[in-house]
């Protein structure tokens, strides 16, 4: 699948096809290869492609129902155990208190359009 990347992917994201229909069961599931387009074939990379423009993705076989899957369906990430990881350490780097527990404060910011 050939996908306009606007942002980081890399194998292991989690990611999901979103169709516009909230109420209904979306599509999603792991990366398992990138590729970068170049109109040359693209190469496979087990690291990150950053706003590389086209690239193409793979899942693991059976793991994407492609005929739920249209063009223009927008793709969202939805996890990302790289940056899990790094946060995971970060916080217990700097809000761990001497019971050993995890201090967590939180602030969402929302507005309306």
């Amino acid at each position: 699948m050939v996908i306009d990347l606007a942002g980081t992917l890399k194998p292991g994201d989690g990611v999901v096809f979103d169709a516009g229909k909230p109420e209904g069961k979306e599509e999603g599931g792991r990366v398992y290869e990138v590729r970068r387009k170049t109109g040359h074939g693209g190469k496979a990379t087990q690291h990150a492609i950053r706003n590389a423009g086209y690239a193409e993705i793979h899942f693991g076989h059976g793991d994407i129902d492609f005929n739920r899957v249209h063009a223009g369906d927008k793709l969202w990430k939805t996890s990302d155990p790289e940056l899990d990881r790094h946060l995971r350490q970060s916080l217990r780097a700097t809000h761990q208190n001497s019971s050993g527990r995890l201090k967590w404060k939180s602030m969402v910011r929302l507005e309306s359009r």
